[in-house]
């Protein structure tokens, strides 16, 4: 009997859809940027990116991670595996923020910083 279900139990195991692609965090952004950056470990980069980002934390994505607030949907940059070695990156900043721009700036210094810094490691 055990030997008849186990074919099922794989088969059934191999049905399984993978997770569907993290939304967006920001609804209607005040700032939306993107580009593409020589390619590293993603969620290295995003790890690098919020230490300079205070209250802030790395999300895991399908093919990437992303760097969000602790506390509300502010601000979101992603980076995922792009084509032609390198790393797409997508910010997006709340109308709601202070200063939309001011944070767009902070979250693309660190970013740069932090290019700068991983490529002088590898």
């Amino acid at each position: 009997m055990i030997l008849r279900l186990l074919p099922l139990a794989l088969l059934a195991a191999c049905a399984i859809a993978p997770p569907p692609e993290a939304p967006d965090a920001v609804a209607a952004p005040a700032v939306e940027e993107a580009g593409r950056i020589a390619q590293v470990d993603p969620a290295r980069a995003a790890f690098c990116v919020s230490q300079d980002m205070p209250d802030s934390h790395v999300l895991l994505v399908q093919d990437g991670a992303a760097v969000r607030p602790a506390a509300g949907p502010d601000y979101a940059l992603t980076l995922v595996l792009a084509e032609e070695q390198s790393l797409a990156w997508r910010l997006l900043v709340a109308s709601g923020v202070a200063d939309p721009a001011a944070t767009a700036a902070r979250l693309r210094q660190a970013l740069a910083g932090c290019m700068g810094r991983i490529g002088r490691d590898t």
